[in-house]
């Protein structure tokens, strides 16, 4: 966020009228002077230090914050010259003294930072930095974009859209929920030059990110193209990028038919909007992928979930055989749990970066043992996180983070959950509070496999007993869950002989309905997943005895009885091979 400053518009060389502080205007550069105790860090580009930090904060909490910063910025800054294709000879002195604060400097292309101390510093100084950018970018007279002005709801948009980034999806303080204030603040129209506010609008600012988050994951253009698209305001990018002129009513549109109508809650980027795989497949393969399908239907093939790449390094390579991805929405992310049994690894992945790969990773609570199958899923509107993981023994640890989605202390819990017979097959479902746990048991005779049903509200389980006897279900092997706002629960069991069955649970009375088989299922089937997509439609994915992935899906309509779609191969209907699939997850991505 820029600082009070007069503006004045001189003209670069493609008569673009640019805003830049007037000359002589900000304080006169100085040395920061660090307070005692502190150890200030200095990189080619930065020098992070605190010249007065708050007397209530220990010496070894902010220096903690400034090692942090200073650990990152020089990587965070080769990401800013990636999106805006230039060098600037810039260098920044970055001083740590606020608290409870939003991050400022003097002007836009004022390199003196003042930033708040703690987690989000990091993205607090990203986002000071991307305006400097922006001021530069806007006078290169090769710069075909823009102009981006950092005072007002263009460019305080884009800084912290991308400090998000290029911050590696550190939570943007003191920015959180601004798309959703946006939404329950009347939708002002601030996309258009008429309708843009002053930078420290946070209504106009959440408006903004949400506009430029819809650019880029659910239309599709690049950041680079975004940067580079002329328009003074948002709306003339978007005229720019796509030739027409409604974005306002695009994106409102977008919003209503997909359960986000004027004054409801959303993460700060609900897209895109539809639903993920993951597929586990062999090294050779190509690896664990992820596939996105949007609401009209159309699917594009992700990278490779657990690729090699310059964050994670050696703990996610090479492409493995027996990670187990699971996916959920967080606020702004995709967490990928992932078991490493190579490596006798169990990580927690963010992916959902504009890379496309995972750019931060939590070793949940120091975990060095292999967990082959995991479930996860996310209740009380992201904010709780909830994994369930089996044991190579067979029997299953529950995790649980809180609102910022960190596996780590503080705010991550580790239960053993009781099991009175081994557990080989696990699923999650939420719906408001509540966390329907459901497990695969081996029972002894000739009972095979049984489906245990589990409630938990208010921190408290509840067993709702084994579905062989309160929904009639043969010996399964697998089983996958999911429920519908209304509380409705569906379980998607594959039997032990390969077939496909589904039994609804009411939420009021509890009872389970006969089952159900979908019209000409593939036969001998193996493995399933399945995950609420809309308001009314469940997604799912199962596997056959090649490994070919196919798909189906569940409507609930009034008065009808949900029954399950006929299964679509999937191989078919992308035109090529995606085997052998050995198993799979899936989440819904975006939306409320």
């Amino acid at each position: 966020m820029a600082g009070v400053r007069r503006l004045i518009a001189p003209q670069r060389s493609d008569s673009h009228a640019i805003p830049v502080p007037a000359p002589g205007e900000w304080p006169l550069r100085r040395t920061l002077t660090a307070a005692p105790g502190i150890t200030p860090r200095t990189t080619p580009h930065f020098c992070v230090t605190s010249q007065q930090p708050p007397s209530n904060l220990l010496v070894s909490a902010v220096q903690a914050s400034i090692d942090d910063v200073a650990a990152h910025c020089e990587d965070d800054f080769q990401k800013l010259v990636s999106l805006f294709g230039f060098a600037p000879a810039l260098q920044f002195q970055v001083d740590l003294s606020q608290e409870n604060a939003a991050a400022y400097h003097y002007g836009c292309d004022g390199t003196e930072i003042e930033a708040d101390i703690g987690p989000p510093a990091r993205f607090s100084v990203m986002a000071e930095v991307t305006e400097v950018f922006e001021y530069h970018y806007n006078l290169r007279p090769e710069s075909a974009g823009g102009p981006w002005n950092c005072g007002i709801t263009n460019g305080e948009g884009l800084s912290q859209a991308l400090a998000k980034v290029v911050s590696d999806g550190q939570t943007p303080y003191p920015f959180q929920g601004g798309p959703a204030l946006w939404n329950r603040k009347g939708r002002p129209n601030v996309f258009v030059a008429s309708g843009q506010q002053p930078d420290r609008d946070p209504v106009a600012n959440g408006g903004a990110l949400l506009f430029l988050n819809w650019l880029r994951w659910e239309l599709g253009y690049s950041w680079q193209q975004i940067i580079n698209a002329p328009g003074d305001c948002l709306d003339a990018v978007y005229h720019s990028l796509t030739g027409a002129t409604d974005s306002y009513t695009q994106l409102t549109t977008v919003l209503d038919s997909n359960g986000m109508t004027a004054g409801t809650f959303f993460p700060d980027n609900p897209f895109p909007l539809g639903w993920m795989i993951a597929l586990e497949r062999p090294a050779a393969a190509g690896g664990t992928i992820a596939l996105h399908q949007n609401p009209e239907g159309g699917w594009r093939v992700l990278p490779d979930l657990f690729g090699t790449n310059a964050v994670t390094g050696a703990q996610l390579q090479p492409s493995v055989d027996a990670a187990h991805g699971i996916l959920v929405p967080t606020y702004d992310e995709i967490l990928v749990a992932a078991n490493i049994p190579s490596q006798q690894t169990f990580g927690i992945y963010y992916w959902g970066t504009d890379a496309g790969i995972p750019t931060d990773v939590d070793i949940a609570n120091g975990v060095s043992y292999s967990l082959p199958r995991l479930a996860t899923t996310s209740v009380n509107n992201f904010r709780t996180t909830h994994i369930v993981a089996i044991h190579e023994n067979l029997f299953p640890v529950h995790f649980t983070a809180g609102p910022t989605g960190n596996f780590k202390a503080p705010g991550f819990t580790t239960e053993l959950l009781s099991a009175s017979f081994p557990v080989v097959d696990a699923s999650l479902a939420g719906t408001g509070t509540t966390l329907h746990y459901i497990n695969v048991v081996q029972l002894p005779g000739p009972v095979g496999g049984g489906i245990v049903h589990r409630m938990r509200t208010g921190g408290q389980w509840t067993d709702w007993g084994n579905l062989t006897e309160v929904a009639g279900l043969p010996s399964c092997r697998y089983a996958a869950c999911a429920a519908w706002p209304d509380g409705q629960l569906a379980v998607i069991a594959i039997t032990s002989d390969g077939r496909m069955l589904v039994t609804l649970r009411d939420p009021a009375s509890g009872n389970w309905t006969k089952p159900t088989t979908p019209p000409h299922p593939p036969p001998n089937l193996r493995s399933v997943a399945a995950a609420c997509v809309t308001p009314k439609q469940i997604k799912g994915v199962v596997v056959d005895a090649q490994g070919t992935p196919w798909t189906f899906l569940l409507i609930q309509s009034t008065g009808i009885m949900p029954r399950p779609t006929t299964l679509t191969n999937l191989d078919s209907e992308l035109g090529s091979s995606l085997g052998p699939v050995s198993g799979l997850s899936c989440a819904r991505v975006g939306g409320p």
